[in-house]
């Protein structure tokens, strides 16, 4: 298990700090950021303008607590079981011995951050990836 409490970079950072930025062309953006960016005069939104032209106000949102939040996580890493079958109920069906074993990675994070993997603060990065396995040994 892994517990950290911990202030980090958010998915802002990695949307407005690429060479990308927002409505460039071929750039997908996370789903949560769209229809919060400002479009016609007059609106309140929470994100500027996008724009297929040179962004010029990214180093403002780069320097600013926009990009700043709750990245505190935690994650179950690792969780192992076994269980051997008892000899009465085995010897019945002609084996020795029999057990099973379940080894389980990366089982579930839990954490406020919104988009990404806490752990790294990066959208782009592949986070830890979960990885069960199981085995059935039987000695006849």
């Amino acid at each position: 298990m892994n517990f950290v409490k911990q202030k980090g970079f958010n998915y802002l950072n990695s949307v407005y700090n690429g060479v990308y930025w927002p409505g460039a062309p071929a750039y997908n953006e996370p789903a949560l950021i769209l229809g919060k960016q400002w479009q016609k005069p007059g609106d309140q939104a929470s994100l500027m303008k996008f724009t297929t032209t040179t962004f010029v106000g990214k180093n403002a949102i780069n320097n600013s607590t926009t990009v700043i939040s709750d990245a505190s996580y935690f994650r179950l890493t690792n969780l192992s079981f076994s269980y051997r079958l008892s000899d009465s109920y085995i010897r019945k069906i002609g084996l020795k011995a029999a057990s099973i074993s379940v080894n389980c990675r990366n089982l579930f994070t839990i954490s406020p951050y919104k988009v990404g993997d806490p752990s790294t603060q990066q959208i782009y990065n592949v986070p830890p990836q979960r990885i069960v396995a199981g085995a059935l040994n039987l000695t006849f």
